[in-house]
């Protein structure tokens, strides 16, 4: 495919997987009868979380950080410090294994007699050739592979194009000190378990979320210094408006790949919160903010949280 290719590495369909599908959640409802912790100037995208003997601290990522995000704020560079565990929602290093990518690209190929254009409608297909146009591809190139693995592969490269590098995110970031320091790391769900859901969607729902990734980059390539600026701020309401408009028209996509995996890492946080430790939670910020995001879930059950 060329050496635009040659070095793309697992771990960025990851993050694409994540960041991309994340933004499902941001058409919540701008009413959260008070229960979402308001922000000041010098919030960040960081809550707190008691337990009864120990702090569970959740960080919202961005993954349209650049090198100019670092150094961190101060803030997120002491709580790291004071917590023993990191978690994170899946171990990217793991991602870059060979093992890894072979069931990826495995899961992602068509079986003969099935193709790209043949599985997708006309616009999409048309659609889908302007953005590889944009980074110097044909989409003949992929014509072997499965809608959802080309949105991951197409929102990837536009990510790149834009500047934004998997190096800089705070996943990487923190997940490379943490082995550093010999800090207890933990994950929230498998590699394979993210590549399944995506390998199990039918192949009118993976048009959908085609369909979704590629107005998503359209935003993100209009809104990528207001999203940095926002997190920066820990402004949730200026992030979710942002986005609120996308993947509307998909709820089912919007509870497998938000909803469902909120109410099961909302399970094990409260778990956590059990501890003695303080524990780190670094996980894509749409999911902490709106309606049914993980913030709104642990206010239901009771805890009290903290913006910082």
């Amino acid at each position: 495919m060329g050496n635009k290719l040659k070095h793309y590495r697992l771990s960025f369909f990851i993050i694409i997987t994540v960041v991309l599908s994340a933004y499902l959640s941001v058409y919540a409802e701008d009413d959260r009868s008070g229960k979402e912790v308001k922000t000041d100037a010098d919030k960040h995208f960081l809550w707190a979380v008691e337990g009864k003997r120990n702090t569970v601290y959740l960080m919202g990522s961005m993954h349209v950080l650049t090198q100019n995000a670092y150094p961190l704020p101060p803030a997120l560079e002491d709580i790291y410090a004071c917590c023993s565990k990191l978690i994170f929602e899946v171990n990217i290093n793991e991602a870059d294994s060979s093992e890894s990518q072979s069931r990826h690209m495995a899961l992602g190929i068509y079986k003969q007699g099935k193709s790209l254009s043949g599985s997708i409608s006309e616009d999409t297909f048309s659609a889908l050739k302007l953005r590889f146009e944009a980074v110097d591809l044909h989409v003949s190139q992929f014509e072997r592979f499965k809608p959802w693995f080309v949105a991951q592969l197409i929102g990837g490269l536009e990510l790149m194009r834009l500047g934004h590098n998997p190096n800089f995110t705070l996943e990487k970031y923190f997940l490379t000190r943490a082995i550093k320091d010999k800090k207890d790391v933990a994950f929230l769900e498998s590699v394979d378990y993210t590549l399944n859901n995506m390998a199990k969607l039918k192949d009118q729902d993976q048009e959908m979320f085609l369909k979704g990734i590629l107005k998503e980059l359209d935003i993100i390539n209009m809104s990528a210094d207001d999203m940095i600026d926002a997190w920066k701020k820990g402004n949730t309401d200026k992030l979710t408006s942002i986005h609120e408009k996308s993947f509307q028209e998909y709820p089912h996509l919007y509870d497998l790949f938000i909803t469902s995996r909120n109410e099961k890492w909302v399970l094990k946080m409260k778990n956590l919160l059990k501890h003695k430790d303080n524990i780190l939670i670094i996980i894509n910020a749409r999911h902490l903010v709106g309606k049914e995001g993980v913030i709104d879930l642990l206010l239901h059950n009771g805890y009290k949280l903290k913006q910082m």
